[in-house]
């Protein structure tokens, strides 16, 4: 049975994040003209995912039916952090000339907002690692682990896969 449920959720993470790419694909190519946007848009939350799982197996958190929905959760709160650091991004590098300095304007502008909202939604899963339901409990300790490498991929990854992307972007402009 747990076989089939861990198969199930493995589907769930594809099908999130297969929709959030296609989403953030679309959009960037609707407003920017850029599809590869939105794939580096998405590509922290790869990272998040990985991070996440890896954390769970070091820290010996087992795999059960209420922690394996993590990973699907991560992708969908991961995408915001993404989404406010390229459109970010994308707006000053508008008025900002070097692409380094875009980044730290960016990253200054976007990260104390980010930082906030990481530490409220840390906190509301921090609060469930109290419950006396050992699933729940691990559930609450995966979840802020989680969204706080969510904002670690934000803040730290992503920036360099914006700089790199538009690199290339001005070079075969």
């Amino acid at each position: 049975m747990f076989e089939s449920i861990n198969r199930g959720q493995v589907n769930s993470i594809l099908i999130t994040f297969l929709i959030s790419l296609a989403i953030l694909t679309g959009l960037y190519f609707y407003m920017r003209g850029s599809t590869v946007l939105g794939l580096v848009a998405a590509s922290p939350l790869v990272l998040v995912v990985i991070w996440t799982l890896g954390s769970m197996y070091f820290l010996g958190i087992p795999l059960n039916p209420v922690t394996v929905t993590i990973a699907a959760i991560m992708v969908g709160l991961g995408v915001d952090y993404s989404i406010h650091l390229t459109q970010r991004y994308l707006e000053d590098s508008e008025r900002i000339e070097r692409p380094e300095c875009v980044l730290c304007a960016s990253v200054g502008h976007t990260g104390s907002a980010l930082f906030g909202s990481v530490i409220t939604t840390v906190s509301g899963f921090a609060v469930l690692s109290f419950a006396i339901i050992p699933p729940l409990a691990q559930f609450g300790q995966v979840g802020a682990l989680g969204i706080f490498f969510a904002f670690l991929a934000s803040v730290l990854v992503l920036p360099t896969f914006l700089l790199y992307w538009k690199r290339r972007a001005e070079k075969s402009s």
